[in-house]
């Protein structure tokens, strides 16, 4: 049963009509973490078909709180912080599936040494300017990719061409953080030297 407090303020009032969207991306968004959270915890006790189900969810989560965010104009930087959490949440927990499932490890670890290197540099701004930019189609990529791989994994489909899909996705992810750092070097070199 929803719980209608929700929609009004101390002095039950009812919210706005943006202020209810806002509040539905941001439930959008826990619902992404929540539901990586259950898929690893319930790992080997869900079906296949729940599983996939789960994750493909949370993967569409994705998208409807990011439409919603910006058909309403709601982008905010608590918003940002969720959905940013929410999605590296789930690409890490996607990550470590694969790893207990016995796929190639190094690929991995690239996989995620990119995504945290990335993070934590994404975070940082001189002069205004973000360190790192991402780019939302090149990330979309990876994410869809790995979450392929995942899919997969789960339902056990093609598994003897998977730690070659791993592979390359490992590849193109170090190739990615490369560039990144190579484009960026500049930035990166200013802030490590006025910073050490």
């Amino acid at each position: 049963m929803i719980n209608y407090k929700l929609w009004y303020t101390s002095d039950n009032k009812l919210l706005s009509v943006g202020e209810r969207v806002k509040i539905l991306i941001q439930l959008i968004s826990l619902f992404r973490a929540l539901a990586a959270f259950v898929f690893i915890l319930y790992h080997g006790y869900l079906s296949e078909i729940i599983s996939t189900c789960l994750i493909l969810t949370a993967l569409f989560s994705d998208l409807l709180d990011g439409y919603l965010a910006k058909k309403y104009k709601l982008e905010s930087t608590g918003g940002q912080l969720l959905d940013l959490f929410s999605d590296k949440y789930l690409n890490f927990i996607a990550i470590i599936y694969l790893i207990l499932a016995d796929l190639p490890l190094l690929p991995l670890v690239l996989v995620l040494t990119k995504e945290i290197f990335v993070l934590s540099f994404r975070s940082l701004k001189i002069n205004n300017q973000f360190i790192i930019s991402t780019n939302r189609v090149v990330g979309g990529c990876f994410t869809a990719f790995l979450f392929l791989i995942l899919t997969l994994q789960i339902n056990k489909l093609l598994l003897k061409y998977l730690p070659v899909g791993v592979l390359f996705l490992g590849i193109t992810n170090l190739f990615y953080l490369i560039y990144k750092i190579m484009t960026n070097r500049k930035l990166l070199r200013d802030v490590f030297k006025n910073n050490l």
